[in-house]
């Protein structure tokens, strides 16, 4: 009997520190990515300093993304979308810290 409540009383202190240890993991993820995310965006940000194509995509998406041929309006979106994600990500791991 008193096996098994010392038994019991195991498995149930190895279950907090399993969940203890989940959770100092994500708390280590998040700052990971925090400190990531403007390395990420400097990047991103990087392709429009050095490549004048990409600046000239970037300009004519953001003052007229309908005025874009296919293939421009392609390459604006995924700039964008790469922007948006870094931000997105950034934002979801402060959330479940």
């Amino acid at each position: 009997m008193i096996a098994e409540i010392l038994g019991g009383l195991g498995i149930i202190v190895s279950i907090l520190y399993l969940a203890y240890e989940a959770l100092q993991s994500s708390e280590s993820m998040a700052l990971s990515h925090h400190l990531n995310m403007p390395s990420e965006y400097m990047a991103s940000k990087q392709s429009v300093i050095t490549d004048s194509g990409t600046a000239k995509i970037v300009v004519e998406g953001n003052s007229d993304v309908s005025g874009l041929e296919p293939f421009k309006w392609l390459q604006f979106e995924d700039y964008v979308t790469s922007i948006r994600d870094i931000w997105e990500n950034g934002a979801y791991m402060v959330s479940i810290t």
